[in-house]
């Protein structure tokens, strides 16, 4: 026969919640990972992009004080462009840590 205690049930129980810590962290580790390769390649087009000249320089907003005022002025060119398509807005992996 075997007995279980409050003592052994509560032994187990605080494991399974470590665990279950862990295995949340690690899926939370392997998301942010994607969303980082996913803005590094995207990045990586918007450069292509600028320096083969597709995109417009008045397009484009660079630097570390651009105010939310800057940001609507480029959005109104592109969307004013594109007939109305939707601005992307892309930040600093770091940004979006933060």
């Amino acid at each position: 026969m075997t007995t279980i205690s409050y003592k052994n049930y509560q032994n187990t129980n605080m494991r399974s919640m470590a665990q279950h810590k862990r295995f949340r962290k690690a899926v939370n580790d392997i998301a942010k990972a994607k969303v980082r390769l996913f803005v590094q390649q995207a990045m990586e087009v918007v450069k292509q992009g600028i320096a083969s000249g597709n995109v417009p320089a008045s397009q484009i907003l660079d630097g570390t004080s651009t105010t939310l005022k800057n940001f609507k002025s480029v959005a109104n060119k592109v969307s004013r462009r594109c007939g109305g398509g939707q601005v992307v807005f892309l930040a600093d992996p770091e940004l979006i840590d933060y």
